[in-house]
């Protein structure tokens, strides 16, 4: 659902080719806060095309290039963009953490080798944490209120794990693990 949102979003602003797409979404660093597969972004867009929710605008062919294929936003696309939105914002799906499995059976665990490994998680988490602080102060006013509060759940979400992971590691230094 987080592509076809995507997409169409794009696609209500202006018409565009699912390159220039995908370039808009790594340029805007969609993959740091929302969970994207690019991969399947072509597929995407012929699902949408059979659904009627876009149509291919132009095509332009360049030299001995495959022909490229500009698509826009259909007035069906637009109600399907709408009743995503409304079901995004209506989901209450449960945030899930990828380290929760091992937690459970994280007394098994060799403690060295967990310390590492969030170490590695801790600086990675900085890492974020510096840049979602950087994109809230310097990108994130000139954007709608609802992408700057978007980035802002990030930021905050990066900095509650980056000091949970402080705790953890000081806990297994500790011997606690």
């Amino acid at each position: 659902m987080e592509l076809r949102l995507l997409i169409l979003g794009l696609l209500y602003e202006q018409d565009l080719h699912p390159y220039e797409v995908l370039q808009i979404l790594k340029q805007r660093q969609v993959h740091e806060y929302i969970k994207v597969n690019y991969g399947t972004l072509y597929y995407a867009f012929d699902q949408m095309e059979k659904k009627g929710w876009i149509e291919v605008k132009q095509v332009i062919q360049e030299d001995r290039r495959p022909e490229k294929r500009i698509y826009r936003i259909t007035p069906d696309g637009r109600k399907q963009l709408k009743k995503l939105l409304h079901q995004a914002f209506r989901n209450k799906a449960r945030m899930y953490h990828p380290l929760y499995p091992a937690l459970m059976n994280g007394h098994l665990a060799d403690a060295e080798q967990v310390e590492d490994a969030i170490r590695d998680r801790l600086a990675a988490a900085r890492e974020q944490v510096k840049f979602l602080r950087w994109l809230y102060e310097v990108k994130a006013p000139d954007h709608p209120f609802s992408v700057v509060m978007l980035v802002k759940n990030a930021l905050m979400h990066c900095e509650t794990e980056m000091k949970w992971l402080e705790e953890f590691l000081s806990g297994v230094q500790a011997g606690r693990l």
